[in-house]
């Protein structure tokens, strides 16, 4: 069971996502009914660790297994979609590959290329153009509504 619980009118969602880069740039998914990308990942199992949840999350979206995943950081998330609230906290691994053959609903998105894409969270835009990642980083959409 996906840890996602409905709390004090929000919806908590903890995930696992992956900042996997290859020579033809970073490894996103296109949401199959919006026009918008996002890491790769998903949520956590109830009793599965992080890394875990990330390394399932690889194989169970692009078919492969890696073993060197490092923790990079954490975005605490707060956003409306489709009228619900949501508090979301992704915990961010980096990994590296030279060649992948992504499937279809994925794209590779070089650094310089970042502004020309809609990318969820907003804020993923400017960690991937930094130098280094920021160790917890809190995005808050709802800076207003709260």
């Amino acid at each position: 069971m996906d840890i996602t619980l409905p709390v004090s009118g929000f919806i908590l969602n903890i995930k696992a996502i992956i900042l996997l880069e290859t020579q033809d740039g970073f490894v996103f998914e296109k949401h199959p009914k919006e026009n918008y990308y996002v890491l790769v990942g998903g949520r956590i199992k109830i009793g599965e660790t992080s890394l875990e949840g990330a390394k399932r999350e690889l194989f169970e979206e692009l078919g492969i297994v890696l073993d060197t995943l490092t923790y990079a950081a954490t975005l605490e998330n707060f956003f409306e979609y489709h009228k619900n609230l949501y508090h979301e906290f992704n915990i961010i691994y980096t990994a590296q590959v030279d060649k992948l053959k992504i499937p279809d609903g994925f794209k590779y998105i070089k650094k310089d290329e970042l502004e020309a894409y809609e990318i969820r969270p907003q804020c993923i835009k400017t960690m991937l153009q930094s130098e280094k990642l920021p160790s917890h980083t809190i995005y808050n959409e709802l800076k207003e509504a709260i």
